[in-house]
């Protein structure tokens, strides 16, 4: 099987979507068959060590750009999947450009959350996507979604068929492993001026992560919980 992977929308400031990036990396590189994945991702983006049967395209876009990105993307990139050269076209970052006839075509939709706050994503952008996406959704043969929120915001906002979304949580992340080594944490709270007890998010400080609504369900919590 050959398989295309869109990961252009990877670049300077993307967090978790490169950790879901990095870890559909993986789980093909953990495969044991013949598939050959080909990654379209721009210049200067780290990705981990891959095996032989992996091809990274590099396009000529910077980590930082947004318009030349847009560009290349939509023009560029649909005439590198002609041909017929793959078998599966996967758009990982909720909007691609969809692939010509005969290339099955799959869309990750994160979220809509610039439906729900409009102000999480600068003007153009929003336009743009709200534009493009419920189009290019209902092209997808399988559109993947992370969460219950994620599969109804994506059948109501984009009008896509209920039968052809699929529901796959997000994994723990790729370093992600429980620290038992009682002194090694105590190391880390002392270093940090952490006070017990204490909970940890690594969320950035959108509106749409609702930190406030943490901070208050953690005080709401018995003592014994929150030991």
């Amino acid at each position: 099987m050959r398989v295309a992977l869109n990961a252009l929308y990877v670049g300077a400031g993307v967090a978790g979507g490169r950790v879901y990036c990095e870890g559909l990396l993986r789980g093909f590189a953990a495969l044991d068959d013949d598939t050959h994945v080909t990654v379209f991702a721009r210049r200067d983006i780290p990705f981990p060590k891959l095996p032989d049967r992996f091809e990274v395209v590099r396009a000529p876009v910077a980590p930082n750009s947004t318009v030349w990105r847009t560009f290349w993307e939509y023009f560029a990139l649909p005439r590198r999947l002609g041909g017929g050269r793959f078998d599966v076209f996967h758009g990982l970052g909720s909007v691609s450009p969809s692939p010509p006839r005969g290339t099955n075509f799959v869309l990750t939709v994160h979220d809509l959350i610039y439906r729900h706050f409009p102000a999480s994503m600068p003007l153009g952008h929003r336009l743009f996507t709200r534009g493009v996406q419920p189009g290019v959704a209902r092209k997808a043969a399988r559109v993947i979604v992370p969460s219950a929120v994620s599969r109804d915001d994506a059948v109501r906002f984009l009008g896509i068929d209920p039968d052809r979304v699929r529901t796959v949580p997000y994994g723990p992340g790729n370093a992600f492993r429980l620290i038992d080594d009682a002194a090694a944490v105590d190391a880390v709270v002392a270093k940090f001026g952490v006070q017990r007890p204490y909970i940890l998010s690594v969320a950035r400080g959108y509106p749409h992560k609702n930190l406030g609504g943490l901070l208050r369900a953690f005080a709401a919590l018995p003592p014994a919980a929150q030991a």
